[in-house]
This record gives C-alpha cells, sequence and structure tokens, in this order.
C-alpha cells in the first residue's frame, strides 16, 4: 500500500499464503485501491519469479521478503542456497537502474 502512496504506477504481490492474499485483497478495496493497480499471485514465489523471468517481464522496484529459510544451525547452507536462488531470480527481474530491497 506504501508503494501506491508513493506514486508507483502498479503493484504485483506473490503470496503463497491464501489466507494472507484474502487479507491483502480486503486491504486494497478498503484503502481504495483500483484493481487494475494491483496483481495479487497465490503460489510458491520461486516459480512464480521465475516463470515472470522467462516471459521477460521486469519491475523498476522489488521488494523481496523470503521467507525464513534457516530455523536451525543445521540448515544454514541449505538457506543460504535459498537466499542467494530467490535474490538472484528477483535480480533477473529488475529493469535497468532497478531497485532491489532484500529482506528477511
Amino acid at each position: 500500500m506504501t508503494a501506491l502512496d508513493g506514486g508507483c504506477d502498479s503493484l504485483t504481490a506473490v503470496e503463497i499464503s491464501e489466507a494472507a492474499v484474502a487479507q491483502f485483497e480486503i486491504n486494497v478495496a478498503l484503502n481504495r485501491r483500483g484493481s487494475e493497480q494491483v496483481n495479487v499471485m497465490t503460489g510458491d514465489a520461486f516459480e512464480i519469479l521465475r516463470e515472470m523471468a522467462d516471459a521477460g517481464e521486469r519491475f523498476d522496484m522489488i521488494i523481496l521478503d523470503p521467507p525464513a529459510f534457516c530455523k536451525s544451525k543445521t540448515a544454514i547452507v541449505k538457506a543460504c542456497r535459498g537466499y542467494k536462488d530467490i535474490n538472484r531470480i528477483a535480480m533477473q527481474l529488475l529493469s535497468p537502474n532497478g531497485i532491489l530491497v532484500s529482506c528477511s
């Protein structure tokens, strides 16, 4: 919502949780955002981001908030791979001079 308030032309959100998507859509309606500005996709972010990259889609700004891949010390190597992979895919989706914000 803040991105739309800040002047972005459109917003694409990817979320695996159907409940979170439903709440997001309620928030969009409550804040009177035009549905033409907002595209919410439900599914696995890795798969959806890869599909968008393969289709040649580009974004001026990507705010990436991946799930917690590391829940124990034994998962550190696998988690690092996951964070690297999702950020690499996101970088492929950036327009020239685009901005990637990645946080977890």
